[in-house]
């Protein structure tokens, strides 16, 4: 009896391992393309101070979007040059942003950005703007 069920135990061990050498010859599936070249988040920080966070106001009705970081009037402390802050972004997976944002950039005026989908090469222009809020 145990030599009769040790024989279907090779015959479910080798049906199996031939069912999964059937199911690695298979074709793969078309490839998916990553095309997400927007940004979904993004912030400001002082150069000096991290934990102080500004979140930006995405607006993609207007070509090429635009960014604008309102500093209210309780935060100008903690922001008092706007020539010296730090932008983090959240982008789609395998894009890029041109230029880098990492280090010190200068939001005084509007910085211009790009996001690029890698994968297929989509572009998406932003304009990064700071501003300090009446109120």
């Amino acid at each position: 009896m145990t030599v009769l069920s040790m024989k279907n135990i090779f015959k479910y061990i080798f049906a199996s391992m031939a069912a999964m050498a059937v199911c690695a010859c298979a074709k793969p599936a078309e490839e998916f393309l990553h095309t997400d070249n927007k940004i979904s988040s993004i912030w400001i920080t002082p150069a000096t101070d991290a934990t102080r966070i500004i979140y930006g106001e995405i607006d993609d009705s207007v070509e090429p979007a635009v960014i604008t970081f309102g500093i209210p009037r309780t935060a100008r402390p903690y922001f008092p040059d706007l020539s010296q802050l730090k932008v983090k972004a959240i982008v789609g997976y395998d894009a890029f942003v041109s230029p880098s944002l990492l280090g010190i950039k200068d939001l005084s005026s509007d910085f211009h950005i790009t996001v690029t989908a890698s994968q297929t090469g989509e572009v998406r222009e932003y304009i990064l703007r700071a501003e300090y809020l009446s109120i």
